[in-house]
Protein backbone atom coordinates (compact mmCIF):
# COMPACT_ATOMS: atom_id res chain seq x y z
CA UNK A 1 0.00 0.00 0.00
CA UNK A 2 2.84 2.39 0.78
CA UNK A 3 4.22 2.06 -2.76
CA UNK A 4 0.80 2.71 -4.26
CA UNK A 5 0.23 5.80 -2.10
CA UNK A 6 3.61 7.19 -3.11
CA UNK A 7 3.10 6.38 -6.78
CA UNK A 8 -0.43 7.75 -6.91
CA UNK A 9 0.22 10.97 -5.00
CA UNK A 10 3.82 11.92 -4.33
CA UNK A 11 5.28 10.81 -7.65
CA UNK A 12 2.29 12.05 -9.64
CA UNK A 13 2.93 14.83 -12.12
CA UNK A 14 -0.65 15.93 -11.51
CA UNK A 15 -0.43 18.80 -9.03
CA UNK A 16 -4.23 18.93 -8.66
CA UNK A 17 -4.24 15.31 -7.47
CA UNK A 18 -1.65 16.21 -4.85
CA UNK A 19 -3.67 19.24 -3.79
CA UNK A 20 -6.79 17.12 -3.38
CA UNK A 21 -4.98 14.49 -1.32
CA UNK A 22 -3.08 16.85 0.96
CA UNK A 23 -6.04 19.18 1.50
CA UNK A 24 -8.19 16.34 2.84
CA UNK A 25 -8.66 16.91 6.58
CA UNK A 26 -8.36 13.21 7.50
CA UNK A 27 -5.13 12.93 5.49
CA UNK A 28 -3.71 16.03 7.15
CA UNK A 29 -4.48 14.74 10.63
CA UNK A 30 -3.02 11.30 9.93
CA UNK A 31 0.13 12.72 8.37
CA UNK A 32 0.68 15.04 11.33
CA UNK A 33 0.58 12.02 13.63
CA UNK A 34 2.87 9.97 11.37
CA UNK A 35 5.41 12.79 11.22
CA UNK A 36 5.45 12.95 15.03
CA UNK A 37 6.11 9.20 15.24
CA UNK A 38 8.75 9.42 12.52
CA UNK A 39 10.56 12.31 14.20
CA UNK A 40 10.33 10.52 17.56
CA UNK A 41 12.05 7.52 16.01
CA UNK A 42 15.03 9.49 14.73
CA UNK A 43 13.58 9.98 11.24
CA UNK A 44 14.47 6.47 10.13
CA UNK A 45 12.71 5.41 6.94
CA UNK A 46 9.72 7.48 5.86
CA UNK A 47 6.70 8.67 7.83
CA UNK A 48 4.42 6.10 6.16
CA UNK A 49 6.55 3.36 7.72
CA UNK A 50 5.04 4.34 11.07
CA UNK A 51 1.40 3.97 10.04
CA UNK A 52 -0.79 1.20 11.41
CA UNK A 53 -2.56 -1.07 8.95
CA UNK A 54 -5.78 0.88 9.56
CA UNK A 55 -4.08 4.22 8.95
CA UNK A 56 -2.44 2.92 5.78
CA UNK A 57 -5.80 1.67 4.59
CA UNK A 58 -7.35 5.11 5.09
CA UNK A 59 -4.51 6.86 3.27
CA UNK A 60 -4.58 4.27 0.50
CA UNK A 61 -8.33 4.69 -0.02
CA UNK A 62 -7.92 8.47 -0.12
CA UNK A 63 -5.00 8.24 -2.56
CA UNK A 64 -6.94 5.95 -4.88
CA UNK A 65 -10.02 8.16 -4.84
CA UNK A 66 -8.47 11.57 -5.50
CA UNK A 67 -8.62 13.05 -8.96
CA UNK A 68 -7.52 16.14 -10.81
CA UNK A 69 -11.11 17.32 -10.87
CA UNK A 70 -11.38 17.13 -7.08
CA UNK A 71 -8.09 18.97 -6.68
CA UNK A 72 -9.16 21.73 -9.03
CA UNK A 73 -12.52 21.96 -7.27
CA UNK A 74 -10.69 22.33 -3.94
CA UNK A 75 -8.61 25.14 -5.44
CA UNK A 76 -11.68 26.92 -6.84
CA UNK A 77 -13.39 26.76 -3.44
CA UNK A 78 -10.27 28.17 -1.78
CA UNK A 79 -10.16 31.06 -4.25
CA UNK A 80 -13.88 31.73 -3.81
CA UNK A 81 -13.44 31.96 -0.03
CA UNK A 82 -10.38 34.18 -0.38
CA UNK A 83 -12.19 36.57 -2.72
CA UNK A 84 -15.48 36.58 -0.82
CA UNK A 85 -14.74 36.06 2.87
CA UNK A 86 -17.84 35.61 4.96
CA UNK A 87 -19.95 34.17 2.14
Amino acid sequence: MIKEIINRVEESQDEWRKAAFYSDEAVTQLLEELYKRWEGSGMAGIPLDYATDEELSILYDKAMSVSSEKGFSTFKNFVRKAISPGK
